[in-house]
């Protein structure tokens, strides 16, 4: 399910049966030498993500999650939530967070029934060629490492930072 690509960053890819070169392959690719593709048990629906981070920033994060249409409101989502985080506690992360933007209330609503909450604002993360840019939330669900949730002990909407000041785990 998951593939180490270094000390500090590893890919975590699950990707529907359907998709025999899902979009974001490339994107994934670019990531690492190697990814790992693993079959999922129902159709028409892609999670990727990663682990990255230092210390307690030792994290998994959702870079995608998408169900096809027809098969939106079945549990799919939240299933490959859950496996994401657990590939995430394979690798002894602290948290998993993901970005949204702050718009976004349905989607919002959907991962605050995950467990998710928001930690804080990222101001002007999402760029617009058509009008202003608009910020994302960083929500996050705590994993069994972080024993005193440490990881979510943020402001919440009103903890505005800028998109340009997070670490860079890049190798």
């Amino acid at each position: 399910m998951t593939s180490i690509i270094s000390p500090s960053i590893s890919l975590i890819l699950l990707v529907g049966q359907v998709y025999s070169q899902p979009s974001s392959l490339p994107m994934a690719k670019s990531w690492a030498t190697a990814s790992h593709l693993a079959p999922f048990f129902f159709a028409n629906e892609l999670v990727m993500g990663k682990t990255e981070g230092r210390g307690k920033d030792w994290h998994g994060h959702v870079t995608a999650v998408t169900v096809a249409p027809p098969y939106r409101r079945l549990g799919l989502a939240k299933k490959m939530m859950r496996l994401l985080e657990h590939a995430s506690e394979a690798q002894d992360a602290f948290f998993v967070d993901l970005f949204v933007r702050s718009s976004n209330a349905l989607a919002i609503d959907m991962y605050r029934s995950f467990g998710y909450v928001v930690y804080r604002r990222v101001v002007d993360y999402y760029s617009s060629s058509k009008g202003p840019n608009e910020d994302a939330f960083d929500m996050r669900i705590p994993l069994k490492r972080d024993v005193d949730k440490e990881s979510i002990h943020g402001h919440g909407e009103d903890n505005r930072i800028e998109a340009d000041a997070f670490p860079d785990y890049s190798i």
